[in-house]
């Protein structure tokens, strides 16, 4: 079993960064300091290929970039060009090219928002998504609590089986505490021996309800400060379940100003022994031949 860890987003982890990095510096610092980022910024547009290949040249040899599928595929935004979802997700997959021939890239997340239901339509939708990205890994989250109730549970788990998903375990402010949307619960469960997928996004049920605006709200959430007491439960949590897969990837989305996922990333490498970059090693240029 082989578990590496990292935060969702690279921009967000403003105390990595010396004052006036250029923010397309940013990335090449991160790396020096955690193996593994999901990449956000390719769930509002789709990236040119030109971005992936600079993250491949700043990065080093086994860094793992997950890439986060584009916000029109997913039900959560139009594409501006009105192109469909198959031509997208082909899009998509050609512009990781530079991250899959240097080993970089590790898995696609498609993240479904709290109205994506389970049914015909959504069938379908996860029948394009295994064409169209070919044999890569792809991890589901879904948000609507009706993905896991009782009658959905196992229909959804065997689901993810059948197409080779790998179901993504959450962590996140508990269903029913927040008096909005339900929130969909932990599920620990591994539907790909290859790969199990971790995202823990704060556990603040107050803060999902601080501000007038969804946007608001989110950012409070995001502020939740992981306690030691947090990172042995799910530390717990991702040996228990990773044990049953090839590998684990555990992602922390607490993102917020007061939060602390860089640390939280940094304890769980250290806890299951993956070699942490020294920041103060320097790193050799690339030669331009």
């Amino acid at each position: 079993m082989k578990v590496l860890s990292g935060t969702a987003a690279w921009a967000d982890q403003t105390g990595l960064y010396p004052p006036g990095l250029a923010s397309r510096d940013q990335l090449g610092v991160y790396a020096r300091h955690l193996p593994l980022v999901e990449v956000n910024s390719t769930f509002h547009s789709l990236q040119p290929v030109r971005n992936f290949e600079k993250w491949t040249d700043d990065t080093p040899d086994d860094f793992v970039m997950n890439v986060k599928v584009y916000k029109a595929v997913t039900g959560q935004g139009q594409d501006p060009n009105g192109r469909p979802v198959d031509e997208l997700l082909r899009r998509q997959r050609y512009s990781v090219a530079p991250l899959r021939a240097a080993g970089k890239f590790g898995v696609w997340l498609l993240q479904f928002p709290p109205w994506f239901q389970p049914g015909e339509r959504a069938d379908e939708l996860f029948e394009v998504a295994r064409r169209e990205l070919e044999d890569d890994p792809v991890a589901i989250e879904v948000r609507h609590p009706g993905w896991f109730d009782a009658a959905w549970r196992e229909t959804t788990l065997q689901r993810w089986r059948d197409l080779g998903f790998i179901n993504v375990i959450v962590d996140e402010p508990r269903a029913g505490a927040t008096g909005l949307v339900p929130m969909v619960p932990t599920v620990p469960a591994v539907t790909n021996p290859a790969h199990a997928y971790f995202r823990f996004m704060g556990r603040d049920q107050l803060g999902r309800l601080a501000g007038k605006e969804d946007r608001l709200r989110h950012r409070a959430r995001e502020d939740y400060f992981y306690t030691e007491e947090d990172w042995r439960e799910l530390g717990d949590l991702v040996e228990a379940i990773a044990a049953e897969a090839e590998k684990a990837h555990v992602i922390w989305h607490n993102n917020g100003a007061a939060a602390n996922a860089v640390d939280s990333a940094r304890h769980i490498n250290e806890r299951f022994g993956v070699p942490l970059p020294d920041p103060d090693a320097p790193r050799q240029a690339k030669l331009d031949l």
